[in-house]
């Protein structure tokens, strides 16, 4: 068992932090170098070459940490079946930042990495309860969907200077104290170990940002926000409305965008800035005070998250009124910016 004082918890977190802001250092130079480069475009929401793929040495550290945690504790080696799919899809994300990799072997190798995860979870509907009415094998396709969903969508969103990485940090911070809360010193220790190195390199990414995050961290933080979720209601009976509350402003515009663009005969997998946040980016909100605004309504939703968590039976209720905020701040923007074509008078 994990034993530690604050003082210790306290030395854990500055290790991590210090760890991640060198090794960040230490890659950006090794991008440069190797023209692992970021080259802005219209469709961008910076304007200078950017080190990108910075994602990489978190995924190379929380693998270590990962690996010391099962060898250390003695844990069943089914939590290397559970988290190490979104090391290789970090691994896959980081060969996709050298070099463009195509689009249709990286999907299969997600939906390949969240089958892994589920199997290895052992998830059911018993536990995953908003899918308690369907059949097992819907359940596990509804999931498997859920994962590789979650797993983009974060890549989706990452568009803007600090952006993934707020978001990060609220979303493994309130795991770390569930998990605490929960009796599972281990699972604090990865989740936390998470936050920590999450902002060591929002240290770098902070606006104006000096290195990008890539798709190597991207998918993997991405990744591991559907695995902890699933393995919070698995093993303690965590409500999911919990992780989809705290991560909606992520999942909500994500969603919202991708089928206005369906709709609108897109093709969608093409690049495009018509997020909400980039949208507020066009009508020349600073990136700072974009994600000012992005931290507040997280800090809201945070609280609606940890209320669900202490109050499981306002968790249907909680993401009613989680939803309706999203829409309206998202109806906001449209009336600020519109996606497509003018529809008020200005």
């Amino acid at each position: 068992m994990l034993d530690w004082t604050i003082k210790y918890w306290v030395v854990f977190t500055f290790i991590l932090y210090g760890l991640s802001i060198a090794s960040i250092g230490i890659y950006s130079r090794y991008a440069i170098n190797r023209g692992i480069l970021d080259l802005p475009n219209s469709r961008s929401s910076h304007k200078a070459v950017t080190p990108r793929g910075a994602g990489f040495p978190l995924v190379l550290l929380w693998g270590i940490l990962l690996g010391w945690g099962v060898y250390h504790f003695q844990l069943p080696y089914q939590t290397l079946l559970i988290f190490g799919p979104a090391l290789i899809v970090g691994y896959l994300g980081y060969m996709d930042d050298k070099k463009s990799l195509p689009a249709v072997p990286r999907l299969l190798v997600h939906i390949l990495s969240a089958v892994m995860v589920l199997i290895a979870l052992g998830a059911t509907k018993d536990y995953i309860l908003p899918l308690s009415f369907l059949p097992i094998w819907a359940v596990f396709l509804v999931l498997t969907v859920a994962i590789v969903w979650f797993t983009n969508l974060f890549n989706f969103m990452d568009g803007m200077d600090g952006i993934a990485g707020t978001e990060a940090l609220f979303f493994f911070g309130l795991a770390s104290y569930i998990f605490w809360q929960s009796g599972s010193e281990i699972l604090t220790l990865l989740s936390w170990g998470l936050f920590a190195l999450v902002a060591g390199f929002l240290t770098w990414n902070w606006p104006p940002a000096k290195v990008f995050l890539g798709d190597s961290g991207s998918g993997f933080l991405g990744m591991l926000m559907a695995i902890f979720a699933l393995v919070a209601a698995t093993w303690y009976g965590v409500s999911i409305f919990v992780w989809l509350i705290v991560s909606g402003v992520f999942w909500f515009d994500a969603s919202i965008t991708l089928l206005r663009r369906l709709i609108s005969k897109e093709n969608i997998l093409t690049a495009h800035c018509s997020h909400a946040y980039q949208r507020l980016l066009q009508r020349q909100f600073t990136h700072r005070t974009v994600l000012f605004m992005m931290m507040t309504v997280n800090s809201i939703l945070g609280w609606m998250a940890y209320t669900v968590f202490h109050e499981p039976e306002l968790g249907l209720i909680m993401f009613v009124y989680a939803s309706m905020l999203l829409t309206g701040l998202y109806l906001i923007v449209e009336y600020l910016k519109p996606m497509f074509k003018t529809w008020h008078s200005t």
